[in-house]
């Protein structure tokens, strides 16, 4: 693994390997998504069925479920932003050769070349800037993940007012069609 981070790979080759860990990251992150889902789907239901202590289980599954959720988008945007520097730096070397190639001909022109060796040098500045902004991004994005029972707490009583409402909400449209219905097998038999 540290192999890794001693050896130099070329924007190419690391933006093959963003690529290919996005993809991993955004199928992780949709497989993630629909046991959320399916997660609150049961949660409801046992909720509906009055059994408080599996709603609780489920409600810590969803929550877990939310949390890596929102770590993997996390890893998604990281991985994104990492790949929209490296392609900034590819950029940025194109307009440093086309630049120094320029210089050269402002150079045999008798046109001053040391300002345009200024503007490569900020220009390749603005390169090594892009990238520690990616390299910030993903360790910004590690030290921003954190962990707390408070959290998992919070989010099973959004969970749990969330369906409670759903449920009122279903309770009332079937008692208006409970008594709709009602209403109109009375009048059927009156007449």
């Amino acid at each position: 693994m540290f192999k890794l981070f001693k050896k130099k790979i070329s924007p190419e080759e690391m933006e093959v390997n963003l690529r290919i860990t996005t993809a991993k990251l955004q199928k992780r992150e949709n497989n993630l998504k629909s046991i959320v889902e399916k997660n609150k789907g049961e949660a409801k239901t046992a909720l509906k069925g009055g059994d408080e202590r599996k709603f609780k289980r489920i409600s810590q599954r969803y929550a877990m479920g939310q949390k890596q959720l929102k770590y993997i988008e996390g890893l998604t945007d990281t991985a994104m932003a990492m790949n929209d520097a490296i392609e900034m730096q590819k950029g940025m070397k194109e307009l440093v050769s086309v630049t120094e190639e320029f210089a050269q001909i402002q150079s045999e022109l008798g046109i001053d070349p040391q300002r345009i060796n200024k503007a490569v040098s900020n220009i390749q500045k603005a390169s090594q800037k892009t990238e520690a902004m990616a390299e910030n991004l993903a360790l910004t994005m590690d030290a921003a993940l954190g962990s707390g029972t408070l959290e998992e707490l919070e989010e099973s009583e959004n969970l749990k007012k969330e369906l409670m409402g759903e449920l009122s909400a279903e309770t009332d449209a079937h008692e208006d069609l409970d008594q709709k219905i009602k209403r109109e097998l009375k009048e059927e038999s009156e007449q």
